[in-house]
């Protein structure tokens, strides 16, 4: 939950900014907990490759929230069947 943030960012803005706000917030964090400065490198490479496939494959927020929408869509109709059978059987096979 720590790097959405900077994926967020690397997505958006690129990897270079990934990787700062990936330090930045980890050395801010580590004024609460001393364990945290030690990941500030982990989260600007996090940052760094999430912007480098972003751009890579033409990652945008709008070609995500179309395939969000489509999974979404996908999901609540297989458990929308998933429920009708579970009544079926507890209606019928008691």
């Amino acid at each position: 939950m720590d790097s959405t943030g900077t994926v967020l960012t690397a997505v958006i803005l690129g990897p270079v900014y990934g990787a700062m706000v990936g330090i930045i917030s980890n050395i801010l964090i580590s004024f609460l907990s001393d364990s945290h400065l030690y990941f500030s490198i982990i989260n600007a490479f996090i940052g760094l490759i999430v912007g480098v496939i972003a751009k890579k494959f033409k990652f945008n927020i709008c070609n995500n929230c179309r395939l969000n929408y489509r999974n979404n869509v996908a999901n609540n109709g297989s458990s929308y069947i998933y429920n009708i059978n579970r009544r079926f059987q507890r209606r019928y096979y008691r």
